[in-house]
């Protein structure tokens, strides 16, 4: 449910073929061609007269069309090809071949689509077409650019829908996510993914009521008690978090992400000796899972159990030695121990083998900043340049935003340091660090009311996690003795 890029339009009368392009014969051939008429009928008239004009685009591309009509999809793109041959730029038969390309999934639509577009740079089709394939390409950037663009004719298509509310999703934006995927789910009621995806979009915009209210009716599997789990516990109902997460991992026991989620509730309320027994079981599933050893490798550096962590974190990092969850586990560990030089030779060469991975940039950053506080020196421009990478390769990373107006603010760049921090915490309004410094910074510019605004959330935001840390500590999950 969810998470799939992937469109299957196998028939030509597919009700999901929302793309249907504008195009009747009758431009062509100066007759009436309703719903009804005989396909077949109007494909002979198009041939006897191609007996006499075999060069002629105008029938090669009615030709097509019929032909396409009648599921003949390959004989009409050959068709379609010979008219753009004679007449490159002319236009129903662009669109005639990227409608059949693009539903026969061939390769071609692409370019077809691409010259419609340029002869026509507001068709709402081809961008919807055009949307749909940026969408099983997993590049939800630019589905959403031609989905905006294709909004009149995808309203009543509840998979164009689902899409865009996927997309929406996946960039941060659930509330509008929650408007398309609605739309898409009055369309086809019984669609159970996207009645998933409503629920995960209701629950990442702050609506935890409707969505647990979406989520109690669908089938209860893995991942709809996973859901569930991270509903509850967002609304610290911790019992019920705890039961919902069980039985996600019960009905899914090979789902490592089931073992980290209900590990991460018992962490916020400081049971790290179940935490511990949950990962365990995670691990006693999965042997190979190198998430799990890290977050094993975590809770071990969290209760001072140094010589476990780096030993989890090893176990990582020679179980998926592409990725950084070792290294990146085991600089962590390094750091909280004062090790900065050391967590730097972790990270380097780390970072050396994937220069475009934007928190190895923050964190080698962040470890560079604590080796040396003196502005200018070579450790802080290297920082900057590493801070500067991260935000451009990943611009929601909110952290390295905080992290770069810091530094801007110490080496008296007070502007930008400005512009950094407000967009850090326009992404995470709730970041303590980044509020002192951009209450520091705003005082420093005299911009003494915005600054008085932002002493005043930073005054919210401590008493809100005071609130919070008092609510965790209502419960503390306590590991059962053994029968």
């Amino acid at each position: 449910m969810g998470g799939s890029f992937s469109v299957h339009l196998n028939s030509v009368n597919d009700p999901r073929v929302w793309f249907l392009l504008p195009i009747l014969l009758s431009s062509f051939l100066a007759q009436s061609v309703a719903a009804g008429d005989d396909s077949q009928r109007i494909l002979d008239q198009v041939e006897s007269r191609l007996n006499n004009e075999p060069a002629n685009p105008r029938l090669l591309a009615a030709r097509g069309i019929a032909l396409g009509r009648l599921g003949r999809d390959g004989e009409g793109l050959q068709s379609l090809e010979k008219a753009l041959i004679i007449s490159p730029k002319f236009l129903p038969a662009l669109e005639g071949a990227a409608e059949i390309s693009y539903r026969g999934h061939d390769p071609k639509a692409a370019a077809f689509l691409t010259r419609v577009l340029e002869l026509e740079p507001n068709n709402a089709a081809a961008h919807g077409m055009t949307g749909a394939m940026a969408f099983e390409k997993g590049d939800c950037a630019a589905a959403m650019a031609h989905f905006s663009r294709a909004e009149a004719v995808i309203t009543n298509d509840s998979l164009a829908l689902a899409q865009w509310g996927e997309c929406l999703i996946v960039s941060n934006r659930p509330a509008s996510g929650v408007e398309r995927l609605r739309a898409s789910l009055v369309l086809q009621p019984g669609n159970k993914n996207v009645a998933y995806d409503l629920a995960l979009a209701l629950h990442l915009a702050g609506k935890d009521a409707e969505a647990l209210q979406a989520a109690a009716a669908l089938s209860l599997d893995s991942e709809v008690e996973n859901l569930r789990g991270s509903i509850y516990a967002s609304q610290n109902r911790v019992p019920e978090a705890i039961a919902a997460l069980r039985k996600a991992a019960e009905l899914d026991p090979k789902n490592e992400q089931n073992y980290i989620d209900l590990a991460s509730v018992c962490l916020d309320h400081q049971s790290f000796d179940v935490a511990k027994d949950v990962v365990n079981a995670g691990i006693a599933n999965l042997p190979d899972s190198a998430a799990l050893y890290t977050l094993r490798g975590a809770i071990a550096a969290q209760t001072s159990d140094v010589e476990q962590s780096a030993a989890d974190f090893e176990r990582a990092r020679r179980l998926q030695p592409d990725r950084s969850y070792g290294d990146v586990g085991l600089s962590l560990l390094l750091r909280q121990q004062d090790q900065i030089e050391q967590a730097i030779a972790v990270i380097r060469p780390r970072l050396k083998k994937s220069p475009g991975d934007a928190t190895l940039n923050f964190l080698l950053a962040d470890l560079l900043m604590r080796k040396s506080e003196d502005p200018g020196n070579q450790a802080e421009r290297e920082a900057r340049k590493l801070l500067t990478n991260a935000v451009r390769l990943q611009p929601e990373l909110a952290k390295a935003h905080a992290a770069l107006g810091k530094l801007l603010f110490q080496v008296g760049e007070t502007d930008r340091a400005a512009s950094e921090l407000k967009r850090a915490l326009q992404l995470d309004p709730g970041d303590r660090v980044a509020l002192n410094q951009y209450v520091l910074v705003l005082r420093r510019l005299n911009r003494n009311e915005e600054a008085r605004a932002a002493a005043q959330q930073l005054q919210e935001v401590l008493t809100a996690d005071r609130k919070n840390e008092v609510e965790k500590n209502r419960f503390r999950l306590v590991r059962l003795p053994a029968q």
